[in-house]
């Protein structure tokens, strides 16, 4: 089970910009625990970025950065599936793990994550969840409803 897990405690302070942790689990394990202080408006949106680039523009490669933990999430997708690879850029840079995940459930928690936050934000903030709104839609449409094209089912062998 894959699941992306953004901090609550933004709801309670003031402030102009959610800013808490970011977490991605797999199985019940978070691989992102360090990811604590993120600006989520950002990260959010460069989640949607990343598997609309997978999902709808047929990119292979897509890249999710968490400058506050000082982490890089690329995304390798293989047909149907997608390899996940956690780097730290601290000094000295390191792979850190790495994950195949299934693109279908990769993209449906993607999709719950910003569909949740987008909620939270225009409870707080209608106005900016408006905007947020605005920048999000399309991306998460496509993240979504977009079907693997023949080649892509193709290509993996456990597709039916």
């Amino acid at each position: 089970m894959i699941r992306f897990r953004l901090g609550q405690s933004w709801k309670r302070e003031r402030g102009s910009s959610p800013v808490d942790a970011f977490g991605l689990e797999l199985d019940g394990v978070d691989v992102l625990a360090q990811a604590g202080e993120e600006a989520l408006d950002q990260v959010v949106s460069e989640l949607a970025e990343a598997l609309h680039a997978l999902c709808a523009r047929g990119e292979r490669i897509a890249q999710l950065s968490l400058p506050e933990a000082h982490l890089e999430l690329s995304l390798l997708r293989e047909g149907a599936s997608v390899e996940l690879c956690v780097a730290a850029l601290s000094r000295p840079a390191r792979l850190m793990r790495r994950f195949s995940l299934d693109l279908s459930e990769l993209r449906e928690a993607a999709a719950r994550c910003i569909r949740g936050f987008l909620v939270d934000v225009a409870e707080r903030s209608p106005e900016r969840g408006r905007r947020l709104r605005r920048l999000l839609d399309r991306k998460l449409s496509a993240i979504e409803h977009r079907p693997l094209s023949p080649s892509e089912a193709a290509a993996d062998p456990g597709f039916s």
